[in-house]
Order: C-alpha cells, then sequence, then structure tokens
C-alpha cells in the first residue's frame, strides 16, 4: 500500500490522464500458431511495466482477479492461452507451452508491441500460479533481463520421476489429473504428456535452476494444503535450495490454503502487491 491506496482493496485515484484503464483482446503468434490472450492496461500516461500473468494446468483458474489487482498497481499485464488451451491453435504439450512463454516474450521484446502499447521494456516481470509458476521460473532462467518472478503453487515438473520410486501412487495420482486436464484442451493423450514430463525430468527441475536466481528476485507463495502440489515435493525443497544459495532477493510465504487459494486471494493478491511495491524501488 502506497498513499493510503491499496490496489488490492481500492479502485485507482480518478486523473486526467491520456491513458485510462482497459482491456485489450491481443493474439500472439507461436511457431505460425495464434495464442489468444489478453492485456490489461492501466490509466498512466506515461510507458508503465509489464507482467505477463501465466495460468497453470488446464488453465479454468486464469487469475484475472490478480490481473485487475496488478493493472490497479499500475502495470500492464498480459494473460494469453498456450497452444491447444481455450481457443489458441494447435495441440496442447507441455514443451509447446513453455516454447509459447518465450515466444511470447521474445516478440514483446523485439517487436513494436511495446511502443503500440506503451510498455516499459526495460521492466518485463513473470507471474504463475501451478504450471504456470514453473513456466515463470524456467523462462526467467533463460532471459537474463527478467528480473522478477512471483511464483504461486508452483509444480515443479522435474520432482515427478523421483516421486515414482518412492510414491507408489504417484503414476495414477499424475496420469488422473493430466486425464482431467486433457477433456478441457486439445490434448487427447494424458500418457502423452505423462511420459513428456518424465523424459525431461532433469531439463525440468527447478532445484537445478534456482542458483542462477543470484541475480534476480524471486518471491515463491506455497499452500500448505496443497494436494496437487504438495509442499514437501514441490515447494519446501526449492525454498531450501535458495536459502542455501543465499540468494539476496528471495522471499517466500506459506498460506493456510489449497492449491488454487480459493479461501485466501486477498492475501494472496496482498503479499504479490506488496512484494512489487518493495521491488519497483529497487529498479
Amino acid at each position: 500500500m502506497k498513499n493510503g491506496f491499496n490496489p488490492v482493496t481500492n479502485d485507482p485515484p480518478a486523473g486526467n490522464y491520456e491513458f485510462r484503464a482497459s482491456m485489450q483482446p491481443i493474439i500472439f503468434n507461436s511457431c505460425n500458431q495464434k495464442l489468444l490472450g489478453t492485456l490489461f492496461i492501466p490509466q498512466s500516461n506515461k510507458p508503465e511495466g509489464l507482467i505477463v500473468l501465466l495460468h497453470g494446468y488446464p488453465g479454468n483458474e486464469n487469475n484475472f482477479d490478480i490481473a485487475h489487482m496488478l493493472r490497479r498497481q499500475g502495470y500492464n499485464v498480459i494473460v494469453f492461452h498456450y497452444r491447444g488451451t481455450w481457443g489458441s491453435e494447435n495441440t496442447f504439450s507441455f514443451k509447446n507451452c513453455f516454447e509459447d512463454v518465450e515466444n511470447v516474450i521474445e516478440c514483446i521484446y523485439n517487436s513494436d508491441f511495446a511502443k503500440q502499447y506503451n510498455i516499459d521494456i526495460e521492466n518485463i516481470s513473470l507471474v504463475g500460479h501451478s504450471m504456470g509458476g514453473f513456466a515463470a521460473i524456467f523462462t526467467a532462467n533463460k532471459f537474463s533481463f527478467i528480473k522478477n518472478i512471483v511464483a504461486f503453487g508452483t509444480f515443479n515438473f522435474g520432482i515427478l520421476r523421483i516421486l515414482l520410486d518412492t510414491v507408489p501412487q504417484a503414476k495414477d495420482t499424475a496420469l488422473t489429473y493430466l486425464s482431467t486436464g486433457c477433456q478441457m484442451l486439445n490434448c487427447p493423450d494424458p500418457n502423452f504428456l505423462f511420459d513428456e514430463i518424465i523424459s525431461n525430468s532433469d531439463n525440468w527441475n527447478i532445484e537445478n535452476m534456482i542458483e542462477n536466481f543470484k541475480e534476480k528476485k524471486l518471491l515463491l507463495i506455497g499452500a500448505k494444503f496443497d494436494s496437487v502440489a504438495p509442499i514437501d515435493f514441490h515447494f519446501s525443497p526449492i525454498v531450501k535450495k535458495a536459502i542455501n544459495f543465499e540468494l539476496k532477493n528471495f522471499d517466500y510465504h506459506l498460506l493456510e490454503t489449497g492449491h488454487s487459494f480459493s479461501n485466501s486471494r486477498i492475501k494472496l493478491m496482498q503479499l504479490i502487491s506488496n512484494w512489487f511495491y518493495l521491488n519497483k524501488e529497487k529498479l
């Protein structure tokens, strides 16, 4: 909260701005396929930072409440749908999904997109939930100019192969979850997705990336009662690694809620809002 204005609970003060708050449908191109999305534009008369908000699998929780909050805080926010999800073209796969995030970042950074929508190109951040939390960390590890990352309810794909040796029901549980998602997406085979995760376990393990975040700012938020990404496997080991590597700009919180943060949305938004206020001052 700054100057008495809290974007979690307050509308922004009225002002005589050239650009008023609005929403804009947008289409990105990823490997010659359309990705459908929405751009949340803040009321401002100058270029503002951009937050790419990444939803999870299958994406029925698109976190628009967080997008509106961050827009009220003064950021441009993009929510888009990966290939094969929610009207975007082609077939869904995790590899395609992570590639889509990279392609969207490249498009924003290397085209006239930023000029067209009055975006501060030097201030791009990633926020993600579940699979989107993984995608935010995975993508930030590849782009040095992305400094601010928030991941909540993060699903660490690289841990699944390890769990197969220690948790007897791990495969059945994973396939059940993947099957439910496949019914909503253009992806008919949950076994393909499962095999994709297993075959990429080494490259898709956040614990192997976290050492590279010494020059970045990272906020992790876990859910104590998370049954999709249980904290003992997907949250606590990453926190431990970050502490062991003495990341200077690392913060973490654990909320008493489930994977979708359904009964802690205000707490979740306040943590994210406060974190961005603090880190905006450091930029």
